[in-house]
């Protein structure tokens, strides 16, 4: 699919700009991601960062608005350094709060994609969305970035993860940091404990993501994975225009 428009980052948008851009195009896009442990390879900010590029290339297929990366998320390796987890009712809360402002503004399509698609993350990002729909007209597409493809480009920190940061911020990637085995893990204490494996004081990487993982693996999947949404965001637009 060719990328025909302009991308619109709410942020940088002033309110005649916002209102016209809404009027185009009423889609918007909710990058959802964690701060969290990814190895000394990989920025903790990984999963908003990696989610948030991949949803201004579908951004860039369908029009819309784009809202800055969040980090409020569920668990998470909570007790590993760096990591922040939150509640499920705060997360509930926040993203049905969300829904409604953004239908407040005119939004018809609501996009929301998670870069952190532990089950729990994924379950809950996936109740929201029916809970709201069930009394609205909104349609909201929600779902892990990998849904659809066929294996799942998915992993922590591994040769997936690896691979998008790569092609989207080459800057924040440190291979020479890498290396295959026992990687030991600075953890705040069991108390923090929040996730299967959460307990853990070492990871152990089973690949060599030097070998496995490149910026060009990361790009084509990322094209793969903003074709496949921006056909899903077409159909939504396509069942607002038919309803009226």
């Amino acid at each position: 699919m060719v990328a025909q428009h302009e991308v619109n980052k709410w942020e940088e948008l002033t309110p005649s700009e916002f209102l016209a851009a809404v009027r185009e195009r009423p889609v918007a896009f909710v990058p959802l991601g964690l701060l969290e442990w990814h190895g000394e390879h990989l920025p903790l900010g990984t999963d908003m960062l990696k989610i948030y590029g991949i949803v201004l290339e579908v951004a860039k297929r369908t029009g819309g608005v784009v809202l800055p990366p969040t980090f409020y998320g569920r668990p998470g390796y909570g007790s590993f350094a760096g990591t922040m987890v939150f509640s499920e009712g705060l997360v509930y809360n926040l993203l049905t709060e969300l829904y409604g402002q953004l239908e407040k503004c005119g939004f018809k399509v609501v996009v929301v994609l998670t870069g952190h698609y532990g089950p729990i993350q994924v379950d809950l990002v996936k109740k929201t969305a029916s809970d709201y729909m069930a009394r609205s007209k909104v349609k909201i597409i929600a779902q892990p970035e990998y849904e659809g493809i066929d294996p799942p480009p998915a992993d922590h920190a591994g040769k997936w993860e690896t691979s998008f940061g790569m092609a989207l911020y080459p800057h924040l990637i440190h291979m020479d940091r890498f290396s295959p085995g026992v990687c030991p893990i600075q953890r705040y204490g069991d108390e923090w404990v929040s996730y299967p494996r959460d307990e853990q004081t070492d990871w152990i990487w089973r690949e060599d993501l030097r070998e496995t993982s490149s910026a060009a693996m990361g790009a084509e999947m990322i094209q793969r994975i903003a074709d496949r949404v921006a056909g899903l965001v077409t159909a939504a637009l396509a069942e607002v225009e038919a309803e009226g």
